[in-house]
């Protein structure tokens, strides 16, 4: 793992230092950047003008805004757990429900049972 970490290291250090052009073109309201040259190309300037003290304060604060946002995340999911469990139990409930059958008015309306109900009978001995 360390090993790993001082290539990838060293290899963002090479890559600054090789740093390559960029263009920014723009064509039909279309922005686009690129290594090639365009007819109206813009060079930009991408190099990092912060110190190291500068570049540290900003990877920290990266790092903590990292950490929030995935406990923030895992929060969300807690949440939507809950809210998931919640739904189902009231669909559960909703179908136990009693279903009040239209009738006409002359007649009193009826309770029709979703599920059906099983009446238990004692055996006399």
């Amino acid at each position: 793992m360390r090993k790993t970490l001082i290539f990838i290291a060293l290899c963002a250090l090479l890559d600054c230092a090789t740093a390559s052009i960029v263009y920014k073109c723009e064509f039909r309201n279309v922005v686009s950047y690129s290594q090639t040259a365009c007819a109206d190309a813009q060079v930009l300037d991408l190099n990092d003008d912060r110190t190291a003290q500068q570049k540290a304060q900003a990877d920290s604060i990266t790092q903590r805004m990292a950490t929030q946002a995935n406990t923030l995340e895992a929060q969300r999911h807690v949440r939507e757990a809950l809210a998931a469990r919640q739904l189902a139990d009231m669909a559960r409930a909703r179908q136990a429900m009693p279903v009040i059958e239209a009738a006409p008015r002359h007649i009193v309306r009826r309770v029709v049972w979703s599920r059906p109900v099983t009446v238990q009978r004692s055996v006399r001995r």
